[in-house]
């Protein structure tokens, strides 16, 4: 049975509005002209893009996968088999802290090596019970494939 993971779609809408805001910085230590990019960029692209970034993105979890959908211009469907995920690590940076979102960093078995999370969720309303949530449910999914 899939279940939807609720977030703040209002909080996550608002840290990509102020992580966008990043770029246009260094234009105006750079280049001097970032002011004008930057205003663009506020009252055009970021006030409509970052809604819309947050508002296409969709966390689901089912007895064997956690789906995750993203994506306004290219569009991203990823299914993570349950069985895969190592570890989920809950991330607040200083941003983050300041809106009160924290970030879930999924972590999966065979990656490479590389240590980039294979999905991160953002804007939980309880992130620890989220968390524990997509453990319990790898854990189960992993006992009943040992029954079997």
């Amino acid at each position: 049975m899939e279940k939807e993971i609720p977030f703040d779609h209002k909080k996550v809408a608002a840290y990509f509005t102020a992580r966008g805001l990043g770029p246009c910085a260094v234009f105006v230590l750079v280049f001097g002209i970032g002011i004008v990019m930057g205003i663009v960029y506020l009252a055009g692209i970021a006030w409509w893009l970052s809604p819309m970034q947050a508002g296409r993105r969709k966390y689901r979890l089912d007895d064997k996968t956690l789906r995750v959908d993203k994506g306004v211009v290219f569009l991203s469907r990823k299914a993570i088999p349950l069985d895969r995920i190592t570890d989920i690590a809950l991330v607040q940076g200083p941003v983050m802290r300041y809106i009160g979102i924290w970030a879930l960093q999924i972590q999966t078995a065979g990656n490479g090596g590389v240590a980039t999370p294979e999905a991160v969720l953002y804007g939980m309303f309880h992130p620890e019970q989220v968390r524990e949530e997509i453990l319990t449910a790898r854990d189960a999914y992993l006992e009943s494939r040992k029954s079997i």
